[in-house]
């Protein structure tokens, strides 16, 4: 009898150790998935980014890699008889500047060498003599004013967005340690239930064993 109850010791054990173990495995696998489903995201996050990169250099490259010839700024002179005005440009009538014809060519040039209302103002600001007006330049102080407003509603903006992101990031995150304490409890519970069965027929074999010897 000592050895029968020995070997469904043994059995017993062994069974708990299989469990275990597959438990265990499960629980890597899930954890592995999810990792490389975390690698995965951040991946594509990359080659996105990446790719925007990408096209906006390229963009850049083919503005830049223009011929000289076709880059090259006319002066006056050339945009005069180009027009048929004898070499003069376009008067002012003595009040105005002479029209500024600030071309697609230059304003890109400009945005290029991150210049574009700065250059675009300082010629269009000039007298006939080539003095700036002082109302010009109250103007342009507005003007820098108001970027810089905007430019701070941007920063502001992109910092609600970026706190947003890192929010959802937390949530997810705390979600997911939920479920994986729910699955953890869970399995406490299993292996309890586990347990107790295991004691029950324990005892009650025991019962039945003991009635015998009664018997007997």
């Amino acid at each position: 009898m000592g050895e029968e109850k020995e070997k469904e010791e043994k059995e017993e054990k062994r069974l708990e150790k299989e469990m275990r173990k597959k438990r265990m495995r499960r629980r890597l696998k899930k954890e592995e998935q999810w990792q490389e489903e975390k690698k995965r995201e951040k991946e594509e996050k990359r080659k996105k980014k990446n790719e925007g990169k990408a096209r906006e250099h390229g963009e850049k490259d083919k503005k830049a890699n223009r011929p000289e010839k076709e880059r090259r700024r006319k002066s006056d002179k050339e945009r005069g008889e180009r027009e048929g005005r004898g070499g003069e440009g376009e008067k002012c009538g003595r009040t105005r500047t002479r029209r500024i014809r600030s071309s697609k060519r230059r304003r890109r040039r400009n945005i290029r060498n991150g210049r574009r209302w700065r250059k675009r103002r300082m010629r269009s600001n000039r007298k006939c003599m080539g003095k700036r007006r002082k109302r010009c330049r109250r103007r342009t102080r507005r003007q820098g004013r108001r970027r810089m407003r905007e430019e701070k509603k941007k920063d502001e903006k992109k910092k609600e967005k970026q706190e947003n992101r890192q929010e959802k990031e937390r949530k997810r995150s705390r979600l997911r340690k939920e479920e994986w304490q729910e699955e953890k409890k869970r399995e406490k519970e299993e292996k309890q239930e586990e347990k107790q069965e295991k004691k029950e027929r324990r005892e009650v074999t025991r019962k039945i064993k003991t009635r015998q010897f009664a018997w007997r």
